[in-house]
């Protein structure tokens, strides 16, 4: 059996990934691509948000497959190679919190892995609008930009050209090897498939720059917030409370995102935020047997749960 290509998509919370990687389930229909994803937290939105009909969808929930999840990984790699049929490709997309360097080393030290995969290449995706603060505060981003054989600026409508230059000339000094794309709503035209474009010096130069100490508690001030609720939320009431209400009163917020069950509306309600900026769009119509529940998940550091449940549960409807 040939040994089956993989693609790790990385990059911080919010930068894209998800966007990415429909588009790239989009330019390769027909094909067999299995998916892992990881979520830091119990709650796995992005699966509800990927638009393929794709049943090689594997979730590694509350963790992080940088660290403490690496055995589960190799269980599912495991998995893959033995079905009836196994995948023409795969492709791993990480929580926006990993530093991706162990998952690699997965796949170039490990022999029984190396016997069955072999690595494509590692995107890195980038918000243009917060890379310069997520580099001062997260080190995983530091990581993240050094280990990349492909990064994509994503966002890039959200800021000036000068500023475009500014970022690029940026992301330059981390990693002069990369292939850079700027795009915006992660629409990449060519095939981000097959490249053949890992380089195992930039694992060796991430390792050598690493401080031991990262790995063990890179997410020790970060927690996360999952809440359920099966009652239909107020259109009006969740958005003047993100907009008002979240902000500055819960914490630091890194990230947050849901699928809502919104009263009067017959399509999911899609929520996405990345510290003070958040946006709501029109998902999917719900169906007929699916059950009409909201699922909210909150990253950040010194979340103030009962504050955010406190207010999400006022913009619910009467039951």
């Amino acid at each position: 059996m040939d040994r089956i290509p993989v693609t790790i998509i990385t990059g911080f919370l919010g930068s894209g990934k998800t966007t990415l990687l429909n588009r790239i389930l989009d330019q390769n229909k027909g094909k067999r691509i299995a998916i892992i994803e990881n979520e830091f937290g119990d709650l796995n939105i992005d699966r509800s948000l990927i638009t393929s009909e794709n049943d090689g969808i594997y979730e590694l929930s509350n963790g992080c497959i940088c660290c403490s999840l690496n055995s589960e990984l190799i269980t599912v790699l495991s998995k893959l190679i033995r079905t009836a049929e196994p995948p023409e490709y795969l492709v791993i997309e990480t929580t926006g919190l990993a530093d991706p360097t162990s998952i690699v080393l997965s796949f170039i030290s490990d022999v029984v892995v190396q016997s069955a995969f072999e690595l494509d290449a590692v995107i890195t995706l980038v918000d243009a609008l917060m890379l310069n603060r997520q580099l001062k505060d997260h080190p995983e981003v530091n990581k993240q930009l050094a280990l990349a054989d492909v990064i994509v600026l994503n966002k890039s409508d959200l800021v000036s050209q000068e500023e475009i230059d500014q970022l690029s000339q940026t992301i330059e000094a981390y990693n002069p090897q990369a292939k850079k794309i700027i795009t915006h709503h992660a629409v990449v035209n060519e095939p981000l498939l097959y490249q053949r474009a890992f380089r195992a010096e930039n694992v060796q130069r991430n390792m050598k720059a690493d401080k031991p100490r990262f790995y063990v508690d890179h997410l020790a001030q970060t927690s996360s917030l999952s809440l359920v609720f099966d009652r239909s939320f107020d259109f009006l009431l969740f958005n003047n409370w993100m907009n008002y209400q979240l902000n500055g009163r819960c914490g630091e917020l890194y990230r947050c995102k849901g699928v809502l069950h919104v009263e009067h509306f017959e399509q999911k309600v899609i929520f996405q935020g990345v510290y003070d900026q958040h946006m709501v769009q029109m998902g999917s119509v719900w169906g007929e047997e699916e059950e009409r529940i909201s699922r909210l998940v909150f990253i950040g550091k010194k979340l103030q749960t009962a504050v955010i449940t406190a207010g999400l549960e006022q913009c619910l409807t009467e039951a």
